[in-house]
């Protein structure tokens, strides 16, 4: 016991729970002889480790000594159970060669040993999951700060645009007569869009960093959420943009939630108009094909090299090119859009080529 603690602690202090296994093979081997003066070999055979070799003689003891809840020893071989916190963990398997036969004292030390072992191994593994919920914290502020900081990055832009019309409103400088005052109402529209779909996306991420993204699905007709989510698009695009909507004639019924798909097409069509900064058309379609809804928005922007692709719907995710670099953008819409397709039992998928342009398909199942 002694042996153990020492080498585990000598290592580490606070070693983990591979480390402590090796650790008590070596204790096996030099307590019970199988390193000394016999030649031989010990092993820590998981359960899993045990049921997975069914021919072997030292993994069948293992199985039996599970069973028992003592040590056994057959022939040239010997085997100590392992509980973790009342569960089977695995046996301590020792394996002689030279005719070498076990005595009840050898037994007793490898019980002692495969004891310690069950300490040692749930204390190591209370360590690792505190460590493991340390860096997950770790990592969760570090991601709600960098949220914060692009949150204030991105506000700013249209706030300034938002800001400055009201000033001139205000003040009753603003050039030209009734229909000057539409177009501003058009700006001012769209940068409020552009606003509430950045928000938008910080709440979800934040719902999502903390497992509370969820969906409520019921029967709905797909257009109708890619209608609401269209019209917004409209807004927020130039009149360099053109535009389109392409929807069956009949009801297309999908087992979904509705907010939560307009939130995804917003998503994408945004996309589409800031990565078509000389204009162009921007498709939206929808589609019935093989059993399921198909929504695709496509442009004829700058699109994504193959080699950037992987990097799309990753979290903060942004492929920045000289092109793209002065594009807005907190890399989190995609990554968002494809976490709400998976909660609703879809796909999200791209398809692109640089200086061609991209097309985005969300899939969803047909209501039954």
């Amino acid at each position: 016991m002694t042996l153990l603690h020492e080498a585990t602690g000598r290592r580490s202090p606070t070693p983990s729970v591979d480390e402590i296994e090796r650790e008590v093979v070596r204790a096996a081997q030099r307590l019970v002889g199988a390193g000394g003066v016999a030649r031989g070999r010990a092993d820590l055979l998981r359960v899993g480790d045990a049921s997975g070799t069914a021919d072997i003689p030292a993994a069948r003891l293992a199985r039996t000594a599970l069973a028992e809840g003592r040590a056994l020893a057959a022939g040239q071989v010997a085997a100590a159970p392992v509980f973790v916190q009342d569960e089977a963990y695995g046996a301590v398997v020792v394996t002689v060669e030279g005719g070498r036969s076990f005595s009840e004292e050898d037994l007793h030390r490898l019980e002692a040993v495969a004891g310690l072992a069950e300490v040692a191994i749930g204390s190591g593994r209370r360590v690792e999951a505190v460590r493991r919920e340390r860096e997950r914290v770790a990592a969760l502020d570090e991601a709600r700060a960098r949220l914060l900081r692009l949150a204030s990055h991105e506000l700013r832009g249209p706030l300034t645009v938002v800001r400055g019309y009201v000033s001139m409103l205000r003040e009753g400088t603003l050039p030209g007569g009734a229909e000057q005052l539409q177009e501003v109402y058009a700006i001012l529209d769209g940068k409020a869009g552009q606003m509430e779909l950045l928000v938008s996306q910080m709440l979800e991420a934040a719902r999502l960093e903390d497992g509370r993204l969820c969906a409520d699905l019921r029967r709905i007709d797909v257009r109708e959420p890619v209608r609401e989510a269209f019209e917004g698009a409209r807004v927020l695009a130039r009149p360099v943009h053109a535009l389109s909507l392409e929807e069956p004639a009949r009801p297309v019924e999908v087992m979904a939630d509705a907010a939560r798909v307009t939130t995804i097409v917003a998503n994408l069509l945004d996309n589409a108009v800031k990565y078509s900064p000389r204009g162009g058309p921007v498709r939206c379609a929808v589609r019935v094909e093989g059993g399921r809804a198909i929504v695709e928005v496509s442009d004829r922007g700058l699109g994504v090299a193959a080699a950037d692709q992987p990097t799309l719907f990753t979290r903060f995710g942004r492929v920045e090119t000289p092109a793209t670099r002065h594009i807005p953008g907190t890399g989190l819409g995609l990554h968002l859009s494809r976490e709400l397709a998976q909660l609703q039992r879809g796909t999200l998928t791209a398809t692109s080529a640089a200086g061609e342009g991209s097309t985005f398909s969300l899939t969803l199942p047909l209501a039954s």
